[in-house]
Parts: structure tokens; C-alpha cells; sequence
């Protein structure tokens, strides 16, 4: 069996902290990958699967030391019978996670977050800033000018495509040095920057005022939800295939 991610003889289950919640799984079955695997193999270990716990199984492949990865692969498919309501967008079981159903989804623009390219940021030309102030100017900013060497009076215009990119769009994978000075507190701490769209998508998503909301707007547009592709419901809904048509390409016919 497999417990918590690790595999135990029957003989040899370790003990368990009956105040926490495991992850148990019954091994029914191994397979070799082959050139040539038997056809019936996967299906037989499939039925046996469903015999025992009904609608759900899984299956585990550690990758070889060959592939990219040597993360374990770990995938959960339900089985369980299909009904009306997870077709329909309308509801929970059917709409897509991502966008709720309504097949769009607001996305943050970069030509609508930024203002007259002849000002400078510490003029305002980031528009859901303004002219930036308390933590965004005294720790975000000098930070990002001292790790990629600009200078914040610069006009937009005039900074180089990386800085702004790195500006707006932040810089995935890098750890940036952000140093704080005041009257009461001095030091520094070690963070990633997700960028000014990313700041302000999130915003968007948490917050609980109307008002913020509309205003952040209007830094946005709507686009076809990635997710679904415009499609409204959920993958493993547009995954359900008749004459190999999805009921989202089918109501996208004439």
C-alpha cells in the first residue's frame, strides 16, 4: 500500500497519527512501460481498481533517471457517472473553475496601466501607482533600480525594454534584495517581484470594495478564458466527446 506518498509491505504499515489526515492508497496492480505492453494490461488493472473502491483510482509513475524530472508524476481521474449538471455552465459541477462560467475572463493591459511615456515613474506614468509613495517609493522602487541598474527620473520612453519589462511583467525565478529605512526600523529581505499587472490582477481578485474594484477596471480588459477557451464549462466536461464533438463545439455550430 501506499501511505502518505511512500509504498509499505502489508506486514510493515507504520504508524499514523490518527489526529492527522493521510493520504492511503491500495496497490492493485504494477505495470512495466514497454515498447510492447499488452494491450488488456492497463484495463485489467483499471476493472480491479474499480472493483475495490469504485469510481476512483490512481495511478503513481516515478520518472526515470532519463526523464527531466524526477518529481513523482501523481494523477486522480474520476469515473463516476456523468449528469446533466456538469454540462451546464450554470452550475457548479459544470462551470469552468477559472472563470465561473462566463467563458471571459478581465486580464490587466499594459497600454492601459501606463500614462504619458514622457514621465518619469516617480512622475506617475504608472497609472495604479500615481506619483508613487510610502512603501512602493521608499523599498519597491530604489530596489528595483539598484537590481537592474535604471534610474527612476528616466522618462518611460527612454528606459530600456528589459527594465520595463521587468517593471510591469516582473522577473520570474530571480530573488531581489529589498532594503528598508526608516526612523524606527533599518535592514533588508529577500523576495521575488511579480510585477505591476500581476499587483494589480491580484488586487482585483482579493479585494471586497465595489469601488476598488471598478476602479481597477479600468486598468483591464476582458479576454476568452484561457482555461476553457471561451467555452464556459469545465475541462473534464469539454472532455466528454460525441461523434468528436465537445458540447462547447457544438453549440458554437450555425
Amino acid at each position: 500500500m501506499r501511505v502518505d506518498g511512500e509504498t509499505y509491505d502489508l506486514a510493515q504499515v507504520p504508524k499514523l497519527n490518527r489526529r492527522q489526515n493521510h493520504d492511503i492508497a491500495v496497490v492493485v496492480d504494477r505495470l512495466v512501460v514497454r515498447r510492447r505492453i499488452a494491450r488488456g494490461s492497463p484495463t485489467r488493472s483499471r476493472r480491479r481498481s474499480r472493483r475495490r473502491t469504485g469510481p476512483w483510482s490512481w495511478c503513481t509513475a516515478p520518472s526515470p533517471p532519463s526523464f527531466p524530472s524526477a518529481t513523482p508524476v501523481r494523477r486522480a481521474a474520476c469515473r463516476s457517472e456523468l449528469e446533466p449538471r456538469q454540462f451546464s455552465f450554470n452550475s457548479p459541477f459544470g462551470a469552468c473553475p477559472d472563470c465561473s462560467g462566463l467563458g471571459t475572463r478581465r486580464e490587466v493591459s499594459p497600454d492601459l496601466v501606463l500614462g504619458d511615456p514622457s514621465l518619469s515613474i516617480l512622475e506617475g506614468v504608472i497609472l495604479p501607482w500615481g506619483e508613487p509613495s510610502g512603501y512602493v517609493r521608499k523599498v519597491i522602487l530604489p530596489s528595483l533600480a539598484r537590481a537592474f541598474k535604471f534610474d527612476l527620473n528616466t522618462p518611460w520612453r527612454d528606459l530600456p525594454a528589459t527594465v520595463k519589462k521587468v517593471v510591469l511583467s516582473g522577473a520570474p525565478g530571480k530573488t531581489l534584495t529589498f532594503q528598508y529605512d526608516s526612523e524606527r526600523w533599518h535592514g533588508a529581505y529577500e523576495s521575488g517581484w511579480d510585477g505591476v499587472l500581476k499587483h494589480v490582477e491580484r488586487r482585483y481578485r482579493e479585494t471586497a470594495s465595489d469601488s476598488v474594484r471598478e476602479q481597477l477596471e479600468e486598468y483591464m480588459i476582458e479576454q476568452p478564458c484561457p482555461t476553457c477557451g471561451g467555452k464556459r464549462l469545465r475541462p473534464e466536461s469539454l472532455s466528454v466527446l460525441l461523434h468528436g464533438k465537445s458540447i462547447g463545439d457544438v453549440v458554437d455550430l450555425p
